[in-house]
């Protein structure tokens, strides 16, 4: 039976569904208080809101039709299909008045792109704004398609792929007994977010494969430099030429998250500018004053806005999609099995049923304000394995992530024509 309560959320959500369609997604004027709920509009201003629809109607152009894929009480899940053919995922919610309490974008489906082969890969990323590389490798010697697989690139939080290489590597050789190795928190050593160990007490004890797993799943900072200074930043360094980085030198010195913080978001502008110019034995003693003259509290304050790319193509973690295939390549062939657990926690945009074309699937990414990083390992079902890497880079804006988002998905699929 069909209680009274759902019908009218039914019928709000419905309404609300066309809203969205024909007049927000159409760059209509309306009356924000009048949609919206109080809680929503206090945490998202009409400026900011009406900023991100814009940008979402110029990527994927104005709705057209809407289509219910799911709705479970005041919460609905929405195909909004432009002109164009694209189609945005939208979940929203409503309150008990019908106004929108809560709406989120979970991607853009560009079904007007395709990409059947390497050609259509080519033209197609050509075509975008910025710098971009793709690498797809056969490991068993299948022919690979690639672009500019040998650019030099900023890879954001895929840096830690090569502390995960260092820690596996340091397993073997005995330096620590086991994965189960506890190790203390330490209130000097947290960084900032993503992850959750910043928030953890100090001497708090945890597992080497603790730290690895928040590192790679949810990119936890401060788990990354616990792990780098377990295991001392000179032996991840060595790590970059194990698993063949083309820029080892542009990586040296290897910094903490903490570090890269600071000197993009704490340390006065000019003190950066002059960081990057340096040598990198300078640079080496001016990390020790940097850790001495400013706090995790200063971050922030330096003027820099964090919401824009800042001396990416300077002050980064750098690789070519080449370097981070050898990278997911070695950690393949060092056979640790909890290393590749660890690495198979989380695998966005891949099919997870039993239908998917993939036995095995690993992943690490990386984000910043002009920069996103993918790097997969895969293995197919009939037991061969390769890599797929893609790298976006724009020094002087910020990046469509739906664009890139669609690419990665594209460039997945593609790859499964490649590694059989």
């Amino acid at each position: 039976m069909l209680c009274a309560t759902n019908v009218h959320a039914s019928d709000s959500i419905s309404k609300n569904a066309s809203f969205l369609c024909h007049t927000v997604l159409n760059g209509k004027s309306y009356n924000y208080k009048k949609h919206f709920s109080e809680q929503f509009r206090a945490k998202l201003p009409k400026k900011v809101f009406q900023k991100l629809t814009r940008d979402l109607i110029d990527t994927a152009g104005k709705c057209v039709q809407f289509k219910l894929v799911q709705q479970k009480q005041n919460i609905a899940l929405y195909q909004f299909i432009s002109s164009k053919k694209r189609v945005s995922e939208i979940s929203f919610q409503i309150d008990e008045a019908g106004a929108l309490a809560g709406l989120l974008v979970k991607g853009i489906r560009f079904n007007d792109i395709s990409i059947e082969n390497a050609d259509d890969l080519k033209k197609y990323l050509s075509s975008l704004d910025g710098k971009h590389a793709v690498l797809i490798e056969s490991f068993n010697g299948s022919k690979n398609i690639s672009y500019r697989a040998g650019s030099r690139h900023p890879i954001g939080s895929a840096f830690k792929l090569y502390v995960l290489g260092s820690l596996v590597d340091e397993l073997k050789a005995k330096r620590f007994p086991s994965w189960e190795t506890r190790l203390p928190v330490f209130d000097r050593w947290k960084s900032l977010p993503s992850g959750v160990m910043h928030n953890w007490n100090e001497g708090r004890m945890v597992t080497l494969r603790d730290f690895a797993e928040k590192m790679i799943s949810i990119s936890d900072n401060t788990a990354t430099d616990h792990l780098i200074y377990f295991l001392g930043r000179d032996t991840v360094e060595k790590q970059l030429t194990i698993m063949k980085n083309d820029f080892v030198l542009d990586n040296k010195p290897f910094l903490t998250t903490l570090e890269m913080f600071k000197l993009k978001w704490a340390v006065p502008q000019e003190y950066t500018k002059k960081f990057t110019q340096s040598n990198e034995d300078q640079k080496r003693n001016n990390l020790n004053e940097i850790f001495s003259k400013f706090s995790r509290a200063d971050i922030g304050k330096n003027g820099v806005h964090y919401g824009t790319p800042y001396l990416t193509n300077e002050l980064e973690w750098f690789a070519s999609t080449r370097s981070m295939c050898n990278a997911m390549k070695s950690l393949k062939n060092k056979k640790d099995k909890t290393a590749l657990g660890v690495l198979s926690k989380n695998t966005p945009f891949l099919d997870k049923t039993e239908k998917s074309h993939w036995k095995y699937q690993g992943y690490k990414g990386g984000f910043e304000p002009g920069v996103l990083a993918f790097v997969y390992l895969l293995q197919s079902k009939k037991g061969n394995w390769g890599c797929v890497s893609v790298l976006s880079h724009n020094k002087t804006k910020g990046l469509n992530q739906f664009v890139i988002f669609d690419l990665v998905e594209k460039t997945l699929n593609l790859a499964k024509k490649t590694i059989r």
